[in-house]
């Protein structure tokens, strides 16, 4: 329940967050602003990343926070790569993109770097996502 809060410009954050039903949100300029709003009491939560230490908890501005256990949701989002069609070498730097970036993948090292950023936590991996069938939807 309670207030959540959110950065300014966190536009998928917002949008997930009011997909699922969440409307009770505010707005702060900056991320330490966010953490002191919290500090203050005028929010009682912000969607982060789960930390990787032992309990998945982590303090920022020295606030100690703690994630809501057994629960997560997932922003829905992707990353791209701008590539010009006209380019004299646009295809081949789009095939070559295309075979690196697979060739990641098979390797692992997309899934390793991605939870060395805190995106997967080993910790969580049983938790239910929220807004699971939305996920698995984007991924078809």
């Amino acid at each position: 329940d309670g207030k959540g809060i959110v950065g300014q410009h966190w536009y998928n954050d917002k949008k997930v967050l009011k997909d699922m039903g969440i409307t009770n949100l505010i707005d702060a300029p900056t991320f330490e602003c966010m953490i002191k709003m919290i500090k203050a009491g005028r929010a009682d939560w912000i969607p982060l990343e789960i930390s990787n230490s032992q309990d998945s908890s982590m303090t920022l501005y020295g606030v100690h926070l703690v994630p809501i256990p057994g629960v997560k949701f997932s922003l829905l989002e992707s990353r791209h790569f701008f590539i010009s069609k006209t380019h004299p070498e646009g295809e081949k730097i789009y095939g070559a993109l295309q075979k690196g970036l697979k060739e990641l993948r098979k390797q692992g090292f997309i899934h390793k770097i991605l939870t060395q950023a805190g995106m997967f936590n080993p910790n969580a991996d049983s938790w239910t996502i929220l807004n699971g069938e939305k996920m698995k939807a984007g991924l078809n």
